[in-house]
């Protein structure tokens, strides 16, 4: 009973959380403008981060699991049934047990056999797929703001076909590899130098996943993770001197800025533009909740991080965060 209740108010305390969010990120220009975002590989449905406002922003899917896409169908998004890699070719496309492991790459059974449950990655068939690059495809489609991009081992060749897309792309979150878990895979820094020659930065790690030998606790060595590239604010300011209303590109960077959080980012394009442009973009307030959600995190994050560490490496931490 007691759980009952506790769960009850949890989410009531959420649902209150998100419809206070919806409102922030509606408010910057009225989202007149609506954000664009591209989900390539998205099986398993939308990220809970981008969930509460997918009825406000356009969503795009590109998933050629066959599996996969019908489910997300069900669910009523846009899907298209599509491989995208670095040039036209026909590939081999390795459709595996769980259907979120499937990639164009052979799994690395070396390497997945050290760790439990590596049963999910048994390649159950083989098929063949036509690829594209999504330079080639996106004229089809409209011009994506944002790109979410996890296809298990293939980003680097995704991102080598969209080189004309990302010109007017403003951010990316990709999954990056640390370890072979696939045969022959790009790893994090050949994502990372690739879009830094294309005009983004490597702003954050979201998560990093970690697997253990016997169980698979979130502890152990790091194996993969999401990271978040973005053009920075200076960048933003300098593409909008070429613009006769810059106030769409400003719209959707914000927003982007408004999901993941960062404050220091809006706080530094709201430097640079104007007062107009500050108050259509409800910038005062989209700023001060954040600072309010900061502070209240800051101290939570501080206490966690110190109480792992310290359980890790028995440690006084504390002068470590001073450097």
């Amino acid at each position: 009973m007691f759980k009952f209740f506790l769960k009850k108010i949890s989410k009531t305390i959420l649902d209150r959380q998100d419809r206070f969010n919806i409102n922030l990120f509606c408010s910057i220009n009225n989202n007149y403008n609506k954000l664009i975002l591209c989900d390539i590989g998205g099986a398993g449905g939308l990220q809970p981060r981008w969930k509460f406002i997918e009825k406000k922003i356009k969503i795009i899917f590109f998933e050629p699991d066959h599996r996969s896409s019908i489910e997300l169908k069900k669910r009523g998004y846009q899907v298209i049934e599509k491989g995208l890699w670095s040039e036209t070719a026909r590939k081999k496309f390795y459709l595996t047990k769980k259907t979120q492991t499937s990639s164009m790459y052979k799994p690395n059974r070396s390497y997945l056999d050290l760790f439990p449950n590596a049963s999910r990655f048994d390649i159950v068939n083989t098929v063949d797929i036509d690829v594209e690059p999504m330079d080639d495809f996106i004229y089809k489609l409209d011009q994506p703001h944002f790109i979410k991009l996890d296809v298990q081992g293939a980003e680097l060749e995704v991102l080598k076909g969209s080189k004309q897309t990302l010109k007017k792309v403003l951010g990316l979150e990709v999954e990056v590899n640390f370890k072979d878990m696939y045969e022959n895979i790009p790893l994090a820094h050949d994502i990372e130098k690739f879009l830094i020659n294309e005009g983004f930065f490597l702003n954050d790690y979201l998560n990093f996943i970690r697997w253990e030998r016997d169980l698979h606790r979130s502890f152990g060595e790091i194996t993969h993770g999401d990271a978040l590239f973005l053009k920075t604010p200076e960048k933003i300011f300098e593409i909008s001197q070429d613009l006769a209303n810059p106030l769409s590109l400003f719209e959707n960077y914000i927003k982007i800025l408004f999901i993941y959080n960062k404050l220091d980012l809006i706080k530094k394009l709201s430097e640079k533009i104007s007062d107009e442009y500050n108050q259509l973009l409800n910038l005062n307030l989209i700023i001060s909740s954040l600072e309010k959600k900061h502070k209240r995190l800051f101290f939570v994050n501080r206490l966690v991080n110190y109480y792992t560490r310290h359980l890790v490496s028995k440690n006084n931490l504390f002068n470590h965060w001073n450097i």
